[in-house]
C-alpha cells in the first residue's frame, strides 16, 4: 500500500483533506474533474486493489442513475429526434456529477484504507471537539458510533440472512450489566499537518476566488 504520506498525517487531517476536495470539485472545469477522478481511481486501484471491485459494484447503479436522471430532465438538444430522447446537455451535466462522485468515493476509500477504526474515531472526536462550546459532549457521540460499528462488524462476520437480522433487531436489548469501554490514543498535530492544511486551503481559496 503506497499511502505512507497520507498515513503519516493526523487522522483528522486526512478527513479534512477529503472535505477540501469535496469543496474544490464543483468549481473545477469538467476536464480537470475528469483528470482528478481518473487519478483517484488509478491510485485506489494501485494502492488498495482489493477494494476497487466492491466499491465499483456498489457505485455502478448510482452512477447510472445520475446519468439517466440528468439526461432525461435537463433541457437541451436531443440526441435523436424523439419526444423522450435524452439531451446532450443532460448527459454532460450527469457526467460531471458522476465524475465528482467517483472522485469523492475513491478519495474516501483511500482515507479509510490508511486509517484504522481507532484512527477514524479519533478523527471524528477531534473534528467534533468545537461542539463543546455549544454545550454538547462529542465523547458520547463518538462512543455510540464506535459501539455501533463494533456491533455491525460482529453481525457481518456471522453472515446471517436478512430474516435473522430482522429477528435479532426485534428482540429487546439484553441487560447483562456489562460495562463497555472505549479508549482512544489521540496523537498531537504536527507541523506537517499544519503545512498540508494551509496549502490545501490556499488552493481551495484560489479556486473559489478565480
Amino acid at each position: 500500500m503506497q499511502l505512507r504520506w497520507l498515513a503519516g498525517l493526523h487522522p483528522a487531517t486526512r478527513f479534512l483533506l477529503w472535505l477540501v476536495l469535496a469543496l474544490a470539485l464543483p468549481v473545477l472545469v469538467p476536464q480537470a474533474q475528469a483528470v482528478l477522478a481518473l487519478a483517484m481511481f488509478g491510485v485506489l486501484a494501485i494502492s488498495v486493489p482489493g477494494s476497487l471491485g466492491p466499491t465499483m459494484r456498489r457505485l455502478r447503479w448510482l452512477l447510472l442513475t445520475l446519468l439517466a436522471a440528468f439526461a432525461w430532465t435537463v433541457p437541451g438538444e436531443p440526441l435523436w429526434p424523439m419526444a423522450w430522447a435524452p439531451t446532450r446537455e443532460g448527459l454532460l451535466t450527469g457526467g460531471e456529477h458522476a465524475l465528482r462522485l467517483l472522485a469523492l468515493v475513491c478519495a474516501i476509500r483511500l482515507v479509510l484504507a490508511c486509517s484504522s477504526r481507532a484512527e477514524q474515531l479519533v478523527a471524528l472526536w477531534t473534528l467534533a471537539r468545537p461542539m463543546r462550546y455549544l454545550g454538547l459532549r462529542p465523547e458520547r457521540g463518538v462512543l455510540l458510533v464506535g459501539l455501533a460499528l463494533e456491533e455491525a462488524d460482529a453481525w457481518l462476520a456471522q453472515r446471517r440472512g436478512w430474516r435473522e437480522l430482522r429477528a435479532e433487531l426485534s428482540r429487546p436489548a439484553a441487560e447483562d450489566g456489562a460495562v463497555r469501554q472505549l479508549t482512544l490514543q489521540c496523537p498531537h498535530f504536527h507541523l506537517r499537518d499544519g503545512l498540508v492544511l494551509a496549502a490545501a486551503m490556499a488552493v481551495l481559496a484560489s479556486l473559489w476566488m478565480a
